[in-house]
């Protein structure tokens, strides 16, 4: 919630590259956080994050570990890392935005509900990430590729983005 100018979780201001625990009996649905989407493929990970990040354009460089489940807010453009394994909810991230998947482009699926993008990386985790009218930057290990709505349609690259079952993720575009 915002209160007093600042971002606040529980009654903890939200910083620059910080990380919040959510405390033990703390529901995060119960945060005014957005919902994390449908329904994800069972053995996936909970909905609700273990930690938050928040991010700006001159925060520090970081990668979100295996295992971890991390719901990230970023103004501007902000640049994140995740490592295979790991599982992050990208909200409010901007267009020109860059995020890091350790992973090259094969190693990933990927499907839709409405316009949240959600890669699946086959260890695990899960990259939830909102489409918009500005493009974000998903660069693999092998390659880069735009993700964004254009003519009403979700892109990765040139791959159109479903909401039926996961699809294997096309190379990258550079």
């Amino acid at each position: 919630q915002l209160s007093g100018g600042a971002v606040r979780l529980g009654g903890e201001a939200l910083t620059n590259n910080a990380f919040v625990d959510i405390p033990e009996g703390l529901d995060a649905d119960t945060t005014s956080a957005p919902a994390f989407g449908a329904p994800a493929p069972a053995g996936a990970p909970p909905e609700g994050p273990s930690a938050w990040l928040v991010m700006t354009a001159t925060s520090e460089g970081f990668v979100l570990q295996p295992g971890s489940h991390t719901s990230v807010i970023g103004s501007g453009e902000s640049t994140a890392a995740v490592a295979l394994g790991a599982s992050a909810r990208f909200a409010t991230f901007g267009g020109g935005s860059v995020i890091d998947l350790q992973g090259a482009s094969d190693a990933y699926t990927v499907d839709r509900s409405g316009t949240t993008v959600r890669l699946y990386d086959g260890e695990g985790g899960v990259i939830s990430v909102p489409a918009g009218g500005a493009a974000i930057v998903l660069r693999f290990a092998d390659g880069a590729s735009e993700l964004q709505l254009s003519g009403g349609q979700v892109l990765l690259g040139d791959q159109v983005i479903g909401t039926g079952a996961p699809a294997a993720v096309a190379p990258p575009q550079e």
